[in-house]
């Protein structure tokens, strides 16, 4: 990298005055093609530089199979879905090694026996350790495998992917599932939507496994016990990021109405908004800083806040079952602006799992009712008889409650034996 900013640099004390005259117009339009095309060559250039740096070191990268099954948990927001598996192991006294990208992740502070912990960097610094270890089953909760820059090692045998929410496995971009050999389910109707993609983009089909889920067990042991209610109503306001989500639809609107209600509404963007949509969130904050019910939350963990609220309002963002099933509250929900077609569920014929059960489970928050939200909001928090349909489809997506974690295990080991096996 240092080579190609000298390089720049050196050409740029090499220019020499021209001394000529171009009118304003054609200088704009020339000057802006110029750049253009110096921007493109720059990046391109440190692309192929972080892929030679990938070739050169990649014998230092590739790591010997003295770990027969690794787990790579690229944030520390992933704690709660790899917990209770690596706890597992641990009890187990299976020897395992886990790869964290986060300086900060809990895993590093913990002091194993049998577990090891390596913090391999974030960007190209860990996909080039990834793509070139070497192990028997590599378990990740990261979608989108062999489709970017998360490249398969050839000296890893199979990849094993784990949901890090209750998911129906079409919730991800596209592809995001496409080149994993196996895939942890949380139900068993998911089964079906994965097997049509697989059908319509002519896949090998996968090792498809319902273990539960290991995210939601751990979740449920770690609810707030001591949690202080406010006096009044509070919303949590959680939505997903992205052109389709809350936020940038309608989010000023929809604030600006929260905020001349009585209610206390706690806002909590997604983290991928504080990186994405840093400019639209600042914008937020310095828009409704003097209203002293409305309230932001940046915290890692979200479970305090959804402890605290009466009622959620989301969009397409999984938390939707997070509030529902552990805490047995309801959602309004918007999907007016769900772009379908960047996800995997755009290619299935019918809809989802999720179409079919939200208006068992609260209302939809539209353009066209948005002035009455704090209608929608009394009438949801009073209705009593809610939360019978909220435990019956709990049961259905969430399978083998408890027993996520133990089951994720069983199937690793047998598979890592099978694998051994067949030397």
């Amino acid at each position: 990298m240092k080579i190609i900013y000298i390089f720049v640099l050196f050409m740029f004390f090499l220019v020499k005055p021209a001394y000529a005259y171009v009118d304003p117009g054609t200088g704009t339009m020339l000057f802006s093609v110029v750049l253009g095309i110096c921007s493109v060559f720059f990046f391109v250039a440190i692309s192929l530089w972080e892929k030679l740096k990938l070739y050169i070191f990649k014998d230092k990268a590739a790591v010997k199979n003295d770990f027969p099954i690794v787990i790579y948990t690229e944030d520390k927001r992933y704690y709660h879905v790899f917990n209770d598996i690596i706890n597992e192991f641990e009890n187990r006294q299976i020897l395992i090694k886990v790869y964290v990208s986060s300086d900060d992740d809990p895993f590093l502070q913990r002091d194993y026996k049998y577990v090891k912990v390596e913090n391999i960097g974030k960007g190209y610094k860990a996909y080039s350790k990834l793509a070139f270890m070497a192990t028997d089953v590599c378990l990740m909760t990261t979608p989108g495998l062999d489709v970017f820059h998360l490249k398969r090692s050839k000296l890893v045998k199979h990849y094993c992917h784990i949901f890090h929410c209750l998911d129906e496995g079409t919730g991800y971009r596209l592809f995001g599932l496409d080149y994993f050999d196996s895939v942890l389910l949380n139900f068993e109707k998911s089964k079906d939507y994965i097997r049509e993609l697989e059908r319509k983009r002519n896949l090998k089909p996968k090792e498809l496994v319902v273990v539960g889920s290991a995210f939601m067990d751990s979740m449920a042991k770690s609810l707030p016990k001591d949690v202080k209610k406010n006096d009044k109503t509070t919303v949590l306001l959680a939505p997903s990021w992205g052109d389709g989500a809350i936020l940038a639809n309608f989010g000023e609107k929809l604030i600006e109405r929260l905020a001349n209600t009585e209610f206390l509404t706690i806002i909590r963007p997604h983290p991928q908004s504080l990186v994405s949509e840093k400019k639209l969130i600042q914008k937020l904050q310095e828009k409704f800083s003097k209203y002293e019910n409305i309230r932001w939350d940046f915290s890692n963990e979200n479970l305090q806040a959804m402890a605290s609220a009466d009622i959620m309002i989301t969009d397409f963002s999984n938390i939707i079952y997070e509030f529902l099933f552990l805490y047995n509250k309801p959602c309004i929900y918007s999907l007016s602006s769900f772009n379908r077609e960047i996800y995997d569920l755009s290619d299935l014929d019918s809809g989802t799992y999720r179409d079919s059960i939200l208006e068992k489970l609260g209302k939809e928050l539209t353009l066209d009712n948005i002035d009455k939200v704090d209608e929608m909001i009394n009438s949801l928090v009073d209705k009593n008889d809610i939360s019978k349909d909220i435990e019956k489809i709990k049961d259905e997506i969430w399978q083998n409650q408890g027993n996520g974690a133990k089951n994720v295990v069983d199937f690793l080991v047998n598979k890592q034996k099978e694998l051994s096996n067949c030397l």
